[in-house]
């Protein structure tokens, strides 16, 4: 017998609203033709299913029990179709993202990777650079989400915390610290220091942090970038304070870090959207992916791989910087 879904829309919007006329202007249809696909149904099911008068509807006791079937019917229908458009519709789209460099090389891929292989013929524009420009990107509607150091709530923006980015104290092998498995910050106090900036997102937070401490840590060199401060360590210049997620594996076979405790100081990455703009399915599903992957992160076995090495292989893992 073939299923007859005018029908069941007809019979469940007619209980639904009460009245013939209401549910035809619902379906935007006429009177006429709902009374037509309703008693339909009821000839191809042998039943009545509503009993009416020129004075009232009621449900019959078959109509009763038919009803929540009938509904659940019809919402399976529309979820299917609204998934099969959904589909389609995110196989031709366009996901505009802005990220934090440090996100962009480490984990980027592996979430674009994550992306494409479930819509693969979904396009993904990225846009890399710092918090605020990032931050300025999302919200002159240039991209959907973005990725940054959370740095205070924005009333425009919608905020997910992602994860949290420990600092660490980076030094050449040759400096009397590389020793230390680890390295508290009041042992900092009389170490001559490469520190970012404070007018970056990660430079903030730093001294955000330490002023809750009550410390002072002297100031070699501030710098914008931690490229620059990896290239001074290098160099032989002093030790850098530099989020764990600017550092990889690769170019300075010399340069070595060391997890900073008591307190571990750490910045928060977060993704943001605007507040009074509907995502697409497509920056939707993206979103999903970008949560999905940084749980993942830090997960024993998981198969996103980073150039980041944990912490355990910090100690003996030459490191080289992005910004």
């Amino acid at each position: 017998m073939k299923l007859d879904m005018l029908g069941l829309e007809a019979f469940v919007t007619i209980v639904e609203y009460g009245s013939f006329q209401r549910a035809a202007s619902a379906l935007f249809i006429t009177r006429a033709g709902l009374s037509r696909r309703l008693k339909n149904l009821e000839s191809q099911l042998g039943v009545v299913l509503i009993e009416r008068t020129t004075r009232s509807l009621r449900l019959s006791q078959v109509g009763i029990g038919f009803l929540p079937r009938a509904q659940r019917m019809l919402t399976e229908m529309n979820n299917a179709f609204h998934e099969i458009r959904d589909a389609s519709r995110l196989n031709d789209a366009e996901v505009g993202v802005a990220c934090l460099k440090s996100v962009a090389h480490h984990l980027l891929p592996q979430i674009i990777s994550r992306y494409s292989q479930q819509f693969p013929g979904s396009r993904v524009r990225i846009i890399d650079g710092t918090s605020s420009e990032v931050t300025e990107a999302v919200l002159s509607k240039n991209c959907d989400v973005g990725i940054i150091v959370m740095s205070g709530p924005c009333q425009d923006l919608q905020s997910t915390p992602l994860t949290q980015d420990p600092f660490v104290l980076v030094c050449r092998d040759d400096n009397p610290l590389r020793t230390r498995r680890s390295i508290r910050l009041k042992d900092l106090e009389n170490e001559p220091l490469i520190l970012l900036n404070q007018s970056t997102a990660s430079g903030l937070s730093f001294k955000h942090a330490i002023g809750e401490l009550k410390l002072v840590l002297p100031r070699l060199y501030q710098v914008e970038h931690s490229t620059t401060a990896l290239g001074l360590v290098n160099a032989g210049l002093g030790a850098a304070i530099l989020p764990s997620l600017n550092l990889f594996r690769g170019v300075y076979p010399r340069i070595h870090a060391i997890p900073l405790v008591e307190p571990c100081v750490e910045r928060e990455i977060g993704m943001i959207r605007r507040q009074d703009t509907q995502l697409t399915p497509a920056a939707e599903k993206f979103c999903d992916v970008v949560r999905e992957v940084f749980v993942l992160r830090d997960q024993p076995g998981s198969d996103v791989s980073l150039e980041c090495p944990p912490m355990g292989a910090w100690e003996t893992g030459s490191l080289h910087s992005t910004h």
